[in-house]
């Protein structure tokens, strides 16, 4: 069965979460300090590190993943979609979301300006407006743009074609969606008992995964330790 990228980054997402719930958790008798949440300080650190780019570049000369870098570069080149105006559609964010990574993966990769242009030309499409939303169910659909977007940011953060105040904009974008993504569906008792207490499947896991993922990227926004916790609680639980 092939992987499905989607798939794959909450897989990642959930490998990491092991150092974040031990960074985040405290004994409550100790004096010790509360420790703070899990920081990696350099770009990029989502889903690779810097030192893994020379493996990666001779683990794409092989066939087999040779191939796998060849769908990357042709999903790069997909057409941006359009959003209709006065409605926040999780699709079109979704696809538009990995277009901007895949782009952003292949500017760090090979320090493509051209690459870094369009993953940045993706993310000005990424609207704030998510409260205007008409799918239920919408919280399952929310890792693809949450999550593909913040990964495009971390690693162009790593490249010389992201300015300080393009990475500031895009930031702002993901942590407006998350808190409005977390209010609805984590603070509201009824979306939240509906959604994802009733089933538990990947309803829960999609929604803890990626406001996880937000939260473990842009640590310094001041909802990002509640968001973290809440994620680790809820995916503990779940596993």
């Amino acid at each position: 069965m092939p992987i499905n990228p989607k798939q794959l980054s909450i897989c990642i997402f959930l490998a990491s979460l092991s150092l974040s719930h031990q960074a985040c958790s405290s004994d409550t008798e100790s004096t010790e300090p509360e420790p703070t949440p899990f920081v990696v300080p350099d770009h990029p650190y989502m889903l690779v590190t810097a030192d893994r780019k020379t493996q990666i570049l001779e683990n794409i000369e092989s066939e087999t993943l040779g191939h796998i870098y060849e769908r990357i570069q042709t999903q790069a080149l997909k057409e941006l979609q359009t959003p209709e105006p006065g409605t926040w559609e999780a699709s079109v964010h979704g696809d538009n979301g990995e277009v901007a990574l895949f782009n952003a993966f292949i500017a760090w990769l090979y320090d493509d300006a051209d690459a870094a242009a369009r993953s940045i030309a993706a993310m000005d499409m990424l609207e704030t407006n998510w409260d205007d939303h008409t799918q239920w169910g919408i919280n399952i659909r929310m890792p693809e743009s949450l999550m593909h977007y913040t990964a495009a940011w971390d690693f162009l953060s790593a490249t010389a074609f992201f300015s300080n105040e393009q990475a500031q904009s895009i930031e702002a974008k993901l942590t407006a969606i998350t808190e409005q993504f977390y209010d609805y569906y984590v603070l509201d008792a009824f979306y939240r008992g509906m959604a994802l207490e009733v089933a538990q499947n990947n309803h829960p896991i999609r929604t803890a995964a990626c406001i996880g993922f937000v939260a473990l990227a842009f640590q310094d926004h001041p909802s990002a330790k509640e968001w973290l916790d809440w994620s680790v609680s809820e995916l503990d639980y779940l596993m």
